[in-house]
Parts: C-alpha cells; structure tokens; sequence
C-alpha cells in the first residue's frame, strides 16, 4: 500500500487542480485515498447513484425493467449520447435506457429514468448506503441548463438556438458550491458504493450482476481502460463523467485473478490556466494514474 500512496502523493504533487482518488483492493481488503471526503462535481458519474436505485426500486416491484417507455418532446436533454439526435417517439423497454445512460452516457435517458425513480429516492438510497457525501440532485438537463446560466424552463428549441449562437453567460458556481443543488460525489463514497455491488453486497446478487454487466459493456473509454498493458484479458467495469475542465471515473478492474476498485475525480476548474491548455490533459492524467496503480497493483 505504500507504493500506492507514494502514486498517490505524486500525482496530487503534479497537479495544480483538485484532484481525488479512492482505491481498494478486493484481495487484501486495504484501502487508499486521496482527498477522500471531498466533494467534486460527479459530472454523469451521478449516474451509478441513478442505476442503483432503479434497480432498488424494480426489486421492490416498483419498476418494471420490461415495460415500455415513449420518448416525448420534453424528455429531450442536452449533451451527451443519442437520443437527443432522433425524433422523438422512440419505444424501449427501461433496461434499455438504463443501458443507454450507462455505456453512452445519454443523457435523455438518464433524464428519463431519473424522473423515473425520482431524484428524492435517489437522495434516500444514497443515505441508507451512508454515502454523506453524495447527491444526484439536478437532472441532466438542469445541471447544463445551470452551468450555462439558461432559465430552466426554457424549452430545448430556445436552448439550442442558445448554444448555437454561443449566447449564454457561464455559471461557475456549480464547480465549487455543494451546498446548493447539484450532483456530487466523493471517493470515499464511490468506492463504498462499487464495493457494494461487486461485492453483492447491496440488492440481490442477480441485480448486482446486470449492474456489473451493463457498466461492463461502458463505451468511453479514454481513461480507466486507455492505458491497461497489451496482454490486458480482464474486466473494466466503470462509469465515467464530464464536464467543462472536469472529469471522472469510477469502476473496478479485474486482471489475473485481482481486483481493484478505483474512484477518479479531477476539478480543473481550480487549476492554471497553463493546465487547463492541455489537450485531453484530464483523459491523459486518469489513464496515467490507471496503469500505475494497476502495475503497482500486479507486481509490474
């Protein structure tokens, strides 16, 4: 574990943004953060918290993952995936958003399934969990609707012509300020949380499993997964998330008969401007960080 945290305090040395780490090997049960009660924004890593409770729910009878959902005009959501790119009246079944919000990070999706699930059972999972320092509090939608600074009941037409036509006045706040509504997280809490459901610790090992299965399929992969060696034959199992001089990923990874969990949360919006310049330097750092804690970790 010490060479764990010599990466750690290296990395943290390196950095003039905010950086957060969270790592647990499944093996030894040892732990090692860095800044591990922070809270950083969780950018579409809120999107776990989401999962988890609409897996909750659908074992509690609430939700049935088979039922069928039509997507309407006021579903759409900005950013990420694609669903915002088609017309809507799109027909799935719930499991497919949920696969949609995990691997795609679509954010029309998540949108409809957080309305789904309701973002106040969100709130009340987390807490049961004991995950003090997390909360799902803003949709996909608000959350950008926010950092843009766009009234929230503006409708997608009017914000697309905003975004167009670069004609929104950036709102900081939400990068920093946690005692408003927002979505945050911490490492602490995130590899709480992927400790539950690898370990099948939390709902039924059956639903633990489709989470495991679904983040396993996560289709952005310029983090975690970017840098694991050429014979590389096990499992990255994450969510990642982004926003504007942020970025994150959480997930765990199997190799050789080890495993690990890994909570990555990077605030460039506290660095230098020299920093923020780089090109994908918050994608470098993570996969970097990866494959240093994942050679520490098998001996390389």
């Amino acid at each position: 574990m010490d060479r764990i945290k010599a990466i750690l305090d290296s990395y943290a040395a390196k950095v003039t943004g905010h950086l957060g780490v969270g790592f647990m090997d499944f093996q030894t049960g040892e732990a090692c953060f860095l800044n591990p009660d922070d809270r950083f924004p969780s950018a579409s890593t809120f999107k776990v918290p989401v999962l988890t409770t609409l897996m909750a729910r659908s074992e509690a009878g609430e939700i049935d993952l088979d039922s069928l959902y039509t997507t309407q005009p006021g579903d759409i959501a900005p950013g990420s995936g694609v669903l915002a790119t088609l017309t809507p009246g799109v027909t799935m079944r719930i499991r497919d958003y949920a696969m949609l919000m995990m691997i795609v990070s679509d954010n029309t999706a998540t949108d409809i399934l957080c309305n789904l699930v309701g973002l106040d059972n969100v709130a009340a999972k987390m807490a049961e969990l004991g995950l003090t320092n997390t909360r799902a509090g803003l949709t996909c939608k608000d959350l950008i609707f926010t950092l843009c600074g766009i009234p929230l009941d503006t409708s997608m037409e009017e914000a697309r012509v905003i975004f167009d036509t670069d004609s929104f006045t950036k709102d900081d706040t939400l990068y920093t300020d946690f005692s408003i509504p927002n979505d945050y997280a911490s490492p602490r809490d995130m590899i709480t949380l992927f400790s539950l459901i690898y370990k099948k610790g939390i709902l039924s090992p059956a639903a633990c499993q489709t989470m495991l299965d679904i983040m396993e399929k996560c289709q952005t992969n310029s983090r975690m997964p970017y840098n694991m060696p050429k014979d590389f034959d096990g499992k990255v199992i994450h969510k990642t998330g982004t926003l504007e001089n942020v970025a994150c990923d959480c997930g765990v990874i199997e190799h050789n008969g080890k495993s690990f969990a890994l909570a990555l949360y990077y605030n460039a919006h506290t660095a230098t401007e020299d920093e923020k310049r780089i090109l994908h330097f918050n994608d470098y750092l993570l996969a970097d960080l990866t494959r240093e804690i994942f050679d520490a970790v098998h001996g390389a």
